[in-house]
């Protein structure tokens, strides 16, 4: 069984109040239990593994029968220069609780006034005593279609290893450009006991990551309005450790345009996509194409994340915004990831 609270400044008591009256009911119990032997306090015990066995699923916590709790207090801070998720924009907390051996206890959805950048958001769960590991996924979903699935679960049955978060994807394993936020965030041993209110922190990570691409000095003979661009990644899905699936099919990523002329470069567009995590060793393509005379070709195709990589300063587990900018002059191309020159002398693909 299990019941879990709002915030705790909804509750009518606080943790120090509860605790205390537990204090006192239980000093009571034993004391009478002693005084009438041990009969009395193998029926005391009787009926504490009775409640212990009802389930209590209530935002009215004077319905519960644990006296202590799990607190969990959720919590992102963004990496400095992170841009790319805003928490304010996180609209929902889905937890899940699994027991110490991995099997699937309980899951509950969250959905929050506050925003994470500047505030903890907390929740107080009642659940039987025992030890537990967290899991939360957080998404700016205003209603319940979100843009993931989660595996099904069973309780006493479903282990954590086994859970799988899928990535909506269109036909043909395509992602068109969306404003879609996914937060991670997991902790282990959480320990419950009767009588007391443990609590707990979940710091989340970002699991969305945004890119800025810039084309100029299209080569002659080439459409300048005919430019376009895709990312392939395959991260299309998730364990609960926020490890990506081996087996995850490869996504097609494709972003807004913008046309553009410079006056040094010629004309060009720049594209925003925005696609899910990135992993060092991941399999991954950035292809830009264009027409001439009527028949599409590739310009540039290259592994995206070898190119992230080349620079230095980029770190998949801190950085989160790019900007690749690629310029054509002639038979050379100039790569900058994040204004950070990679190479004068790459020749175009024809």
């Amino acid at each position: 069984g299990v019941c879990f609270g709002k915030p705790l400044d909804w509750l009518h008591f606080n943790d120090e109040e509860r605790l205390a009256a537990f204090t006192f009911q239980y000093e009571i119990s034993i004391f009478m239990c002693v005084k009438r032997r041990t009969y009395f306090l193998s029926i005391f015990c009787m009926v504490v593994m009775g409640l212990l066995q009802q389930s209590c699923i209530s935002d009215d916590v004077s319905e519960c029968h644990y006296d202590g709790g799990l607190r969990i207090n959720v919590r992102y801070v963004p990496e400095e220069g992170d841009v790319t998720t805003y928490a304010e924009r996180i609209r929902r907390l889905n937890f899940y609780l699994f027991r110490a051996d991995g099997t699937f206890y309980m899951s509950h959805s969250e959905k929050i006034p506050v925003q994470l950048a500047s505030d903890n958001y907390s929740v107080l769960f009642y659940v039987p005593p025992g030890e537990y590991r967290c899991v939360v996924w957080a998404d700016n979903t205003e209603n319940d279609q979100a843009f993931y699935t989660v595996s099904p679960f069973e309780s006493g049955v479903t282990v954590d290893a086994d859970a799988i978060l899928s990535v909506h994807r269109e036909k043909n394993n395509t992602v068109p450009f969306a404003s879609n936020e996914l937060l991670y965030g997991a902790l282990g041993n959480l320990e419950m006991k009767l009588g007391i209110f443990n609590e707990y922190e979940i710091s989340l990570e970002n699991n969305v990551n945004r890119l800025e691409l810039n084309v100029y000095g299209i080569p002659d003979g080439y459409d300048a309005s005919s430019l376009a661009s895709t990312v392939d990644l395959r991260n299309a899905d998730y364990k609960f450790d926020n490890s990506i699936v081996e087996t995850s099919p490869l996504l097609h990523y494709t972003p807004v345009y913008e046309p553009h002329t410079n006056p040094d470069f010629g004309a060009g567009i720049s594209c925003l996509f925005r696609f899910f995590k990135l992993e060092n060793e991941m399999q991954s393509r950035i292809v830009i194409t264009a027409e001439r005379n009527g028949v599409r070709s590739a310009l540039f195709d290259r592994n995206l994340i070898n190119l992230l990589l080349a620079s230095p300063k980029i770190d998949f587990s801190k950085n989160h915004s790019f900007k690749l900018d690629i310029h054509f002059k002639g038979a050379v191309v100039t790569i900058a990831v994040n204004d950070w020159i990679l190479s004068e002398s790459v020749q175009p693909v024809e």
